[in-house]
C-alpha cells in the first residue's frame, strides 16, 4: 500500500489512499483524485510505501522517479 500525505495551503495534513496493493513488477504511471476538502496549493511531505503481508517482507525495492 501507498499513502502519501500532503499538506494544503491552510497547513492541514491529510493521507491519502493512493493504491491498494501495489502488484506489478514494471514501471507504471498512478494518479490520484485528492478529496475536494484541500485547499489549493499542496505540498506533498512523504510517500509511505509499506508491506502488510509478513511473508513478503522479505525483499523488494521501490522507486519514484518523477513527481508532478
Amino acid at each position: 500500500m501507498a499513502y502519501p500525505r500532503v499538506k494544503d495551503a491552510a497547513g492541514t495534513r491529510h493521507t491519502i489512499d493512493f493504491k491498494n496493493g501495489i502488484d506489478w513488477t514494471v514501471w507504471k504511471y498512478l494518479k490520484v483524485n485528492l478529496p475536494q476538502n484541500i485547499s489549493s496549493t499542496i505540498e506533498l511531505e512523504r510517500i509511505y510505501v509499506v508491506e502488510t503481508n509478513a511473508n513478503n517482507k522479505t525483499a523488494g525495492r521501490e522507486s519514484v522517479e518523477v513527481l508532478c
